[in-house]
């Protein structure tokens, strides 16, 4: 039998804890639905979502009408990845209480991971309306709108963001893609740097970065960011592929056509990689022939 570790140990014992009581009351009656919501809050709070589905489903059993069961079914659909029935859980819920900033911002995020921006951007904003103290859930718009190519309103929700919390790493990352976007490169380096004084191990930030940096004609401080990106996420085609990009515009070819074939091991597929392998190829043969 595996070794349970301490970390492990401490979670079963923070579990029983806070789901001996409920236990308690389930055993004394097992349609008590305010019970078995209590047990799926519990559950998706410690992120077990199958079990906290399972749990909010009974809670549904007994009482179809409770606004707060179909949200807590939402979190765990949303957390199970299944995004259409999270989005079915979380309508249900608003029909019932349609001023819960929590449903729709759940909603949102249903939508959003279903690519469909516009309608999680109005959901989002309905969340909004009700509550305009999440920075998260700004920081959740600020991504739609990145998505949507309107970066003025990315910038703005991102700022807001950081307003109520000025150590969100996401939100001063995305205000970094909205201005690199309106090409204002100098705004967006900034940004970059404050997302790595949080958090120094964001991959994408770190790539978003170097993509400044060249846009700025700074190549090798370009590369050293692109390096950091690959350490933490190495399997990420994209950033192995404007490697080489840089590479080649650095008269390294080799080192360029290491970097497009490290993606090509990674996606075999990737039309950009084998195209730049085919220019790292021509250079290597013809050094003297122009990019």
């Amino acid at each position: 039998m595996k070794k349970m570790s301490f970390k492990e140990f401490m979670l079963l014992e923070e579990n029983k804890s806070i789901l001996e009581p409920i236990e308690k009351r389930l055993k004394l009656n097992e349609n008590d639905s305010e019970a078995w919501l209590n047990k799926a809050i519990a559950l998706n709070k410690k992120e077990q979502y199958a079990e906290g589905l399972s749990s909010s489903t009974k809670s549904l059993e007994i009482d179809p009408v409770n606004a707060l069961a179909w949200k807590n079914k939402g979190i765990a659909l949303l957390g199970l990845k299944k995004f259409n029935e999270a989005l079915l859980s979380y309508n249900e819920g608003i029909k019932i209480d349609f001023s819960d900033a929590e449903a729709w911002a759940g909603k949102g995020m249903a939508l959003a991971e279903m690519g469909m921006y516009e309608e999680a951007l109005n959901s989002y904003n309905a969340s909004l309306d009700l509550d305009k103290s999440k920075s998260d859930i700004w920081a959740k718009k600020s991504k739609v709108l990145n998505e949507l190519a309107m970066y003025d309103e990315a910038i703005t929700s991102s700022t807001k963001a950081i307003d109520l919390n000025p150590f969100d790493a996401t939100a001063w990352s995305l205000k970094g893609n909205a201005q690199y976007n309106l090409g204002k490169s100098a705004d967006a380096l900034k940004s970059f740097e404050r997302t790595l004084e949080i958090n120094p191990l964001e991959s994408s930030a770190w790539y978003s970065k170097g993509l400044v940096q060249v846009e700025m004609g700074v190549y090798e401080a370009a590369l050293d960011s692109f390096d950091k990106a690959t350490k933490i996420d190495s399997r990420n085609v994209a950033i192995w592929i404007n490697r080489g990009n840089l590479l080649l515009k650095m008269n390294r070819s080799e080192d360029a056509l290491a970097s497009y074939q490290k993606a090509l091991e990674l996606n075999p597929s990737s039309s950009a990689a084998w195209y730049g392998k085919g220019l790292s190829l021509i250079h290597i043969s013809e050094p003297t022939r122009p990019y």
